[in-house]
């Protein structure tokens, strides 16, 4: 049966569902406060800040149409954990990042950040309520695309969709990529991570 999706989302759905229901269990922020919110978005930023860059400078990502600087969120998770009080600049940046080195492994490992978009949304939901945060309050990296969030997954998936076309051979690398984006996601999650300090506090 059809889902009204192009088949590459629904192959990327069903290869990287398992690491999906990981990556969730392993964050835990649904339930986990305030300490564990900042935690949360601290380890965005230090995933998403040197990542961003080897998205953009992929070869051949810029042919496939997307607008990449409006999808960066690296800046948002800066400016959240400055409403908070921490410093960016001071918090760790992971190094073990997922291979990004053609237009095909970039589109994997977007769709697992931008898929992650669609969670920001139920997270921001729930923890609006138990937090008091909004996209101008401490969330803006859970919300980058406002009332745009549906409209901005579906020019990626049909940007996706168009480059897996033109080039069938591509689609295993896509899913390969962003099952390892899903993979250093989980090792980065994991690693042992002290509670903020007070020299990350701005």
């Amino acid at each position: 049966m059809s889902t009204g999706r192009p088949e590459i989302v629904d192959r990327l759905q069903e290869a990287t569902r398992w690491l999906h229901a990981e990556t969730e269990e392993v964050a835990a922020v649904v339930e986990g406060g305030r300490e564990r919110y900042l935690w949360f978005i601290a380890r965005q930023y230090g995933f998403t800040a040197p990542l961003e860059p080897r998205i953009a400078a992929a070869p051949g990502i810029e042919a496939v149409g997307l607008d990449l600087e409006r999808r960066r969120r690296a800046h948002l998770f800066a400016a959240d954990l400055l409403h908070f009080g921490i410093h960016p600049g001071r918090l760790p940046r992971c190094e073990a990042l997922p291979r990004v080195d053609s237009a095909a492994r970039a589109l994997g490992v977007l769709y697992v950040l931008e898929g992650s978009t669609l969670g920001g949304a139920f997270l921001l939901a729930h923890l609006g309520r138990t937090l008091g945060i909004s996209p101008t309050a401490g969330a803006s990296g859970l919300a980058p695309y406002g009332h745009a969030l549906r409209e901005m997954w579906v020019a990626y998936a049909d940007a996706l969709d168009g480059f897996v076309r033109a080039a069938p051979g591509s689609a295993d690398e896509v899913i390969d990529a962003a099952r390892e984006t899903f993979e250093r996601m989980i090792g980065w999650l994991r690693e042992p991570a002290a509670a903020l300090s007070a020299a990350a506090r701005a």
